[in-house]
């Protein structure tokens, strides 16, 4: 499984791509220009693969493993949060996490010079929009060029896609990502196929001072409340503190 990591510069997201990997990534000069995406593997802790080896005796026992993909920001400012160059890197990917900034810090300006999270993560979810209404806008051209050429068998076929890509366009131009959108049971392939960003699983981090770690849960809730919608899930953690943590030695 794949996990793309993106958010606005200066959010923290390496950090929090270092604390979830045990990597040791650059978290000071990680931008677009020049960068490749920050790839690392973490496997999956789970009890119950010690039980089950007592049982069948393996020769040797494979944890199952996550791959995070840590994708640079672009530039200075909201929209600018995810580069073209990577955006078919998200698309490979099974799941999304997106890293809000919640963190004062006076030598780290934010992009827009004041902290906002939910701003922050409303103008990434419409990135990710903008993004899926261009890949079903390029695919309405070419159905439309092919339709001047189709055979009658084939005409049937096209003129569906051609409903179920405007059908889900005009939803995202009233701000609703695929996810959330209520489609037919035979749209699935066409979305495989196109492995839109606004149809994957989302996970929103808020990424907080250390001295608002104690009130993660309170945060969580109220991030629940604003942002939790179907497969959305949300977290508050210390990037800085967690990457800190995990690479320590252990004692």
């Amino acid at each position: 499984m794949a996990i793309g990591i993106f958010g606005l510069p200066r959010t923290g997201k390496t950090s929090i791509f270092n604390a979830v990997t045990r990597g040791h990534a650059d978290t000071a000069t990680f931008r677009a220009s020049g960068s490749q995406p920050n790839i690392g593997i973490a496997k999956v802790p789970d009890g119950r693969l010690a039980k089950l080896a007592e049982i069948s005796k393996p020769k040797r026992i494979v944890a199952a493993e996550v791959e995070y993909i840590d994708v640079p920001a672009v530039g200075d400012g909201l929209a600018k949060g995810i580069g073209g160059e990577f955006l078919n890197v998200l698309q490979r990917c099974e799941a999304l996490l997106m890293v809000s900034r919640s963190f004062e810090n006076p030598a780290v300006a934010h992009v827009e010079n004041a902290i906002d999270p939910y701003r922050d993560a409303a103008s990434l979810e419409m990135e990710l929009m903008f993004s899926d209404m261009a890949i079903l806008e390029r695919r309405a051209e070419r159905i439309g060029t092919q339709l001047r050429s189709a055979k009658v068998v084939e005409r049937d076929g096209l003129n569906k896609e051609l409903a179920l890509v405007s059908k889900i366009r005009e939803a995202l131009e009233a701000e609703i990502p695929v996810r959330e959108q209520s489609l037919p049971a035979d749209a699935r392939p066409l979305l495989e196929n196109f492995q839109l960003l606004s149809g994957k699983p989302l996970m929103i981090v808020f990424n907080v001072d250390e001295d608002a770690v104690g009130r993660t849960s309170e945060i969580e809730a109220e991030m629940a409340a604003k942002l939790v919608k179907p497969n959305v899930a949300v977290a508050a953690l210390s990037g800085k503190l967690e990457m800190e943590l995990d690479q320590m030695e252990p004692v």
